[in-house]
């Protein structure tokens, strides 16, 4: 990166900090560029994203929040766009989005979503929100019904090989 004041390329650098996200302090590898010669520091998008990302994700594993790609990979398991899957969830469609654009959920949206990854808890979630009828409910019903038999072959199977 070139300075700002001066014109000159400056190193990228790296200390220990400790950023504050929901109150809670999580320990990082903070990336920056420095300027030596007017005693700067500067960082752009890129280095932002980086540096919040890493307590983010010490945030998630600590409290066993999903990953962006869980999430996306729970509503696509049953073919939901996601308006829909925001409506099943009882969330707002921002909402559910903004979930799976990166933005940190709630512990309980969190719980919320993890519990929509088995299918037969999710089919309950379907049937409580009235959120799908006629045919889009029968195809839901019959897309859970085969992910319930595929999922139930593979545990079986798992408890054959052990």
């Amino acid at each position: 990166m070139i300075s700002p004041i001066n014109g000159k390329e400056m190193q990228l650098e790296t200390r220990e900090e400790t950023i504050i996200f929901r109150k809670e302090a999580f320990p990082i590898r903070y990336h920056y560029y420095r300027d030596e010669e007017n005693e700067s520091e500067f960082t752009d998008e890129v280095l932002d994203t980086l540096n919040l990302n890493q307590a983010y994700n010490q945030y998630r594993e600590k409290y066993n929040l999903p990953f962006i790609d869980q999430i996306k990979s729970i509503r696509e398991k049953y073919a939901l766009n996601q308006s829909k899957m925001a409506e099943v969830l009882g969330f707002g469609t921002n909402v559910y989005r903004q979930y799976e654009n990166g933005e940190m959920p709630s512990i309980s949206n969190a719980r919320l979503i993890q519990l929509a990854e088995d299918p037969s808890e999710f089919r309950k979630l379907v049937l409580a929100s009235n959120a799908l009828e006629g045919t889009a409910l029968s195809s839901l019903n019959k897309r859970i019904d085969q992910l319930i038999v595929a999922e139930g072959t593979f545990n079986l199977m798992n408890c054959l090989n052990t």
